[in-house]
């Protein structure tokens, strides 16, 4: 019997692998060959790869306090490696990642946690964006990168998130909050849930009012609203399944309800400027289209 659960386990795992590999191949079908090779191999190599973590780690939270890694009780770790290139708010996407660890723990309590390491001497900001968000989850300061020099992760950004086992070994290489397909393995795995692979949904055609709203010249403290109306010129229902913004500082607030061939959905973005200077944010709309996502831009100068 237990040879049994064994092998069911190893098949089970060998189905996961090959639907991420070709979940991946399928979200850059439009990239050069090169780059599909290089990213499916990305996923064969993390893939059951053991997370080795550094002695004597410490945790912090949004308050300052210390804690020592534990996951005991839990059944699944979520960790996420963030260096200090680039948009630390755009990276983060902290809301987004409290409401999806949240909603995971609500259908299946006390099955996953989360651990957020941060390459970057910018503790203060990082505090600030933790506060705003109240994200009040372990946090591990590594100013020597001593996690990155131990598992080497990928320069991809798209790559430094895992879904880990109690051995700390990888299920899943991925980012869900940026990708709703990934998110959507997450769920099922976090949840013990089959895959369709045979899902299919019938397509549609739309077309958005404006693609790219410039904003122009505005103070900091004045908070932008916009709407992106998005109509249905196809025949079948539009389902919109998840809209990605680029940064925490957009907000945005839609309806999941199907619309009917001929109507319109609408996609309300209020923007909150994070810093002064020229800036441009976009949001990704994932719906049955042939082209999904649809990408939308945001451009203007904070004062």
């Amino acid at each position: 019997m237990v040879l049994l659960d064994l092998e069911m386990k190893k098949y089970n795992l060998g189905i996961w692998r090959l639907f991420l590999v070709l979940l991946v191949i399928s979200n850059f079908i439009a990239c050069k060959e090169s780059k599909h090779q290089r990213l499916a191999r990305t996923v064969l190599e993390w893939e059951n790869k053991q997370i080795r973590y550094p002695s004597n780690m410490l945790l912090t939270n949004l308050n300052g306090d210390s804690t020592a890694f534990d996951k005991t009780g839990y059944k699944y770790t979520i960790m996420m490696y963030v260096d200090s290139i680039g948009c630390m708010s755009c990276k983060l996407q902290l809301k987004e990642w409290k409401l999806f660890v949240e909603k995971m723990n609500i259908e299946n309590p006390n099955t996953v946690c989360i651990l957020l390491v941060f390459h970057s001497s910018n503790k203060r900001n990082i505090r600030h964006l933790l506060k705003k968000n109240a994200f009040n989850y372990p946090v591990f300061f590594d100013i020597q990168d001593s996690l990155n020099l131990l598992n080497h992760f990928p320069i991809d950004d798209s790559f430094r998130s895992f879904l880990l086992d109690r051995d700390n070994k990888v299920v899943i290489i991925g980012n869900p909050i940026h990708n709703p397909n990934i998110k959507k393995l997450y769920e099922k795995i976090i949840c013990s849930k089959s895959l369709d692979y045979n899902e299919k949904r019938a397509q549609t055609q739309v077309q958005f009012d404006q693609s790219v709203v410039n904003l122009g010249n505005f103070k900091k403290k004045n908070k932008q609203e916009l709407t992106f109306v998005l109509k249905n010129l196809g025949h079948n229902l539009l389902s919109v399944e998840d809209v990605v913004p680029s940064c925490d500082c957009l907000d945005v607030r839609f309806t999941h309800e199907s619309t009917n061939p001929g109507d319109t959905w609408m996609l309300n973005v209020i923007y909150e400027a994070d810093a002064p200077g020229a800036f441009e944010k976009t949001i990704a709309v994932y719906c049955n289209v042939p082209n999904s996502p649809l990408h939308l831009r945001i451009m203007g100068y904070v004062e």
